[in-house]
């Protein structure tokens, strides 16, 4: 799994992330499992953050669901819902090895836990070099205004 944010003139920051296929399969699963928790408490009337993460799991999985593998890009808006996915889909999963279910579920389980620890890695990455590129954007802008 390979993750680079990146960061355009208007200041946008995207997360590029490649997926194997059984990351892909577990993203796509763990978005599908949150969209229908998100489903239930809207039902209950809870709206906050359900009602967001519900549409940004809308706008996100046709896209997935026609890959197999790759490169997607994720926005800040959709890496929350996708961090709040995969924790949820992470506790269902334990839920049912701690009521004795194996397999798939401690596979899934690592799976979860590889995918969540990418994007934290690449999420701390991301920071400190949007923190060292502003430095080094000021410093330029500084030289070119003397």
């Amino acid at each position: 799994m390979i993750a680079i944010i990146e960061i355009d003139r208007n200041n946008n920051r995207t997360l590029d992330v490649t997926l194997d296929h059984g990351q892909m399969d577990t993203v796509k699963s763990a978005l599908g499992h949150y969209l229908n928790v998100c489903q239930q408490e809207i039902k209950k009337g809870e709206t906050a953050p359900f009602i967001a993460h519900e549409l940004t799991i809308r706008r996100l999985l046709p896209t997935l669901k026609k890959r197999a593998h790759g490169l997607i890009d994720i926005d800040g808006d959709e890496m929350h819902t996708l961090q709040e996915a995969l924790a949820s889909y992470l506790k269902a999963c334990e839920l049912r090895i701690a009521d004795g279910a194996g397999m798939p579920f401690t596979a899934c389980q690592s799976t979860i836990k590889g995918v969540i620890e990418m994007l934290h890695g690449a999420i701390e990455r991301g920071v400190i070099s949007y923190t060292e590129w502003a430095e080094m954007w000021d410093e330029i802008l500084r030289n070119t205004d003397q």
